[in-house]
């Protein structure tokens, strides 16, 4: 089958071999790596630049943060924004990111990211999934699935970018950019007022804003809780967390709902809600995750017919339950250089998650055992 080759928009040229085309794509990053090193960067100069665009507004700024709750505390780092702006600057580098998965059996969707240095001739690659049900265990429509999955990729591009660019080159302009949304005392009611109004925006009501900073009242919101509430609002804008995960994190252990939607925390598993000791149910599918019965549930659309009554209520309730939990040991298994760290902080919800929910268990010892064999060898768990 012929193949138009098109530069800048136009066609010039069609070729039958596929092999043509992969000579071209080769000679085309051969062409981009000779330019990278007949015009090197000047590190002084990037971090200069990536500090300058960084700080340019209070705006800006607070774009390049994030914040997402874990464990009834804020998790705070560079955002995407500030991952575009390293690349920008960083120079002589290919950067992308791509949807490689849609798995509406087991509900996710999987994103990669590539970061290439042409200079150094490294690469760089991450893999992010993000869950695709919701709290009932619906697959989403095609319309979420599309939402989901370009916020999967702007992370994966975010933890590939700095994957690849090292943290001593723009870890000072994001420290500058925290500095700079905290700004000073003289102007902390109108920034209050002005964050506020940005929360409102997402449906969001100041005493709930307080709950999920975790402070009494207005009074209380320092410089130091307007950098988490910038962060937060800046993750409710790139679709990393939403509103609902927000508040579930907030409300308090003894008043939080039995179904979890978002993060997981880090209380030790004795003191979660258990389910009552019952038989497994029988294993209907190859993979357990599975929402509803296949007969009734569309692979395609992700609907479900009113005759399927999914699996029984406590089963339900557990993949309602530890899906999430699994996901999101994933996905901190993804960025983590310590895969034994990660299994150690998450240790109290596995063994939950062994009595509740085996299948998924099992999934999930699978996964790491494979970024474990993956470390044994230097390298990265795909």
């Amino acid at each position: 089958m012929n193949q138009i080759i098109e530069f800048d928009g136009q066609e010039i040229a069609e070729v039958d071999d596929a092999s043509t085309v992969a000579r071209l794509a080769r000679a085309e990053i051969d062409i981009q790596v000779a330019t990278a090193h007949k015009w090197p960067r000047e590190i002084s100069r990037v971090v200069n630049k990536i500090k300058s665009l960084v700080t340019i507004s209070q705006e800006a700024a607070q774009e390049c943060m994030y914040a997402l709750p874990r464990g009834g505390k804020p998790i705070v780092g560079p955002s995407i924004r500030l991952a575009e702006i390293v690349a920008s600057q960083w120079g002589n580098c290919r950067q992308g990111a791509r949807i490689v998965d849609v798995d509406r059996k087991n509900g996710f969707v999987e994103a990669e990211g590539l970061f290439h240095d042409l200079e150094s001739n490294s690469a760089t690659v991450k893999r992010v999934r993000r869950r695709i049900f919701d709290k009932n265990g619906k697959c989403f429509n095609d319309d979420m699935i599309l939402v989901t999955g370009n916020a999967a990729c702007s992370i994966a591009l975010r933890n590939a970018i700095f994957g690849g660019v090292p943290k001593a080159v723009w870890n000072e302009a994001y420290k500058t950019a925290e500095r700079t949304v905290k700004g000073d005392i003289k102007t902390l009611p109108e920034r209050r007022t002005a964050a506020l109004t940005a929360m409102a925006a997402f449906g969001l009501k100041p005493e709930q804003v307080w709950a999920i900073l975790g402070i009494a009242g207005e009074k209380d919101c320092g410089l130091d809780q307007l950098v988490e509430l910038g962060g937060y609002h800046q993750s409710l804008k790139d679709g990393e967390i939403t509103v609902e995960q927000l508040l579930a994190e907030a409300a308090p252990e003894e008043k939080r709902p039995e179904r979890q939607t978002g993060s997981i925390t880090n209380r030790p598993a004795d003191t979660r809600a258990r389910e009552p000791e019952q038989k497994p149910a029988p294993k209907k599918e190859e993979t357990p995750a599975a929402p509803v019965n296949e007969t009734a549930h569309d692979p395609e659309t992700g609907e479900v017919t009113e005759e399927d009554t999914g699996p029984a209520p406590a089963q339900m309730r557990a993949m309602e339950k530890w899906i999430p939990v699994a996901n999101t040991i994933k996905a901190d298994l993804d960025g983590a250089s310590d895969v034994e760290e990660v299994v150690e902080l998450y240790a109290g919800q596995m063994l939950a998650m062994k009595a509740e929910a085996p299948d998924i268990h099992a999934d999930l010892e699978k996964e790491i055992a494979a970024y474990r064999e993956a470390a044994a060898k230097g390298g990265e768990a795909d």
